[in-house]
């Protein structure tokens, strides 16, 4: 694992091989193995969120975003709180994910 300088990590599970470039911030976040977030890579955290999880509605008190493995983010990308990216998604620089990306998507 490696995590740059001027990253602010928060109340939040890192899992094995990510590459956290600098000056992030995630909070309240579950970011799975082996992703790759550029610089400036931002999970926004809200309270009293409803997500939905396999059809079912699931409340968080608080909550950022969850990431899950192999993923590619590029530089200054914003997930909204509560979105997740499932496995091997690749994100373009200078994006804000607004919904769920399912597996495999491409954001360019």
């Amino acid at each position: 694992m490696s995590i740059r300088s001027f990253t602010e990590i928060q109340n939040s599970i890192i899992m094995n091989d990510c590459r956290i470039s600098s000056h992030g911030q995630i909070s309240n976040s579950i970011i799975g193995s082996n992703n790759t977030l550029g610089p400036g890579f931002t999970a926004e955290e809200k309270e009293n969120l409803e997500i939905n999880i396999n059809c079912k509605i699931h409340k968080a008190p608080k909550l950022g975003t969850i990431l899950g493995d192999d993923n590619r983010i590029g530089g200054r990308v914003l997930v909204k709180a509560g979105v997740m990216i499932a496995v091997n998604c690749q994100v373009e620089s200078i994006n804000t994910i607004y919904r769920d990306l399912p597996s495999d998507s491409v954001v360019l």
